[in-house]
């Protein structure tokens, strides 16, 4: 087999597939162009992503791709800002950052829509906590600041269920909350799908997903919150 190809019998994967299924996570149900946007035909995209298709991780429906379950399943296990398949903590470090009466959240779309959740990522396998949020908060918000600005609030146990009652997500998400000032929200370079919400549009807001609601409009200080919910992610209706 070409080192180009994915071998779907471990867990080797070429990177443009990676990058594939990174882009499909972001916004499911992609038509071709801006799935490959920014490839050319010489690397091959068509045929990686034909490959992906092959393996059950993208169904193509209508002239749209849409990421699978299995899809869903293989991003955990590499990183979404450099693709390599490092080892993680079994965690994940949101952040509940604030200005004034304005909250840091990620807007994440879906075939049916958006959802909003509180911006973060994975720390790394060997990597001090310290530094893994210094690091995520750099990546989210384009500014870096000092782990003594952020303090740990809660530890969410959170599974996702499809509506098939399939376990998607199985997490452990560590919350820190950081208050910027007015200058330091100004200079930030934020993700693409991050954005600031007032504290009075949150409550219109559809599809919040729970943490959200327990540090926002709640101002839940429980430090520990287990629960599950339904949700297809970014599933399409069909693949679940």
């Amino acid at each position: 087999m070409s080192s180009s190809v994915a071998d779907y019998t471990n867990t080797a994967m070429h990177i443009l597939q990676k990058e594939l299924i990174k882009r499909l996570i972001s916004s499911n149900g992609q038509s071709y162009a801006p799935l490959t946007k920014g490839y050319t035909f010489e690397e091959n995209i068509a045929f990686h992503l034909k490959q992906l298709k092959k393996g059950g991780y993208v169904r193509k429906r209508d002239g749209a791709y849409f990421a699978t379950k299995k899809a869903l399943e293989r991003s955990s296990e590499f990183d979404s800002e450099t693709l390599k398949e490092d080892r993680y903590k079994a965690a994940y470090i949101s952040f509940l950052c604030r200005c004034g009466e304005h909250y840091l959240l990620r807007k994440q779309p879906t075939p049916d829509g958006y959802f909003y959740k509180l911006p973060g990522a994975k720390p790394w396998f060997g990597e001090e906590i310290e530094k893994a949020v210094e690091r995520i908060f750099k990546i989210q918000s384009g500014i870096e600041l000092p782990f003594s600005r952020f303090l740990f609030t809660a530890l969410h146990m959170k599974r996702q269920l499809s509506t098939a009652n399939e376990v998607i997500f199985d997490n452990a998400m560590i919350v820190y909350e950081v208050i910027v000032d007015e200058k330091e929200k100004k200079s930030m370079k934020l993700k693409q799908t991050n954005a600031w919400v007032s504290e009075s549009d949150l409550g219109v807001l559809p599809n919040v997903w729970p943490e959200v609601m327990i540090h926002t409009i709640n101002k839940d200080k429980a430090p520990f919150h287990s629960y599950s919910l339904i949700s297809n992610y970014v599933l399409h209706e069909k693949e679940v």
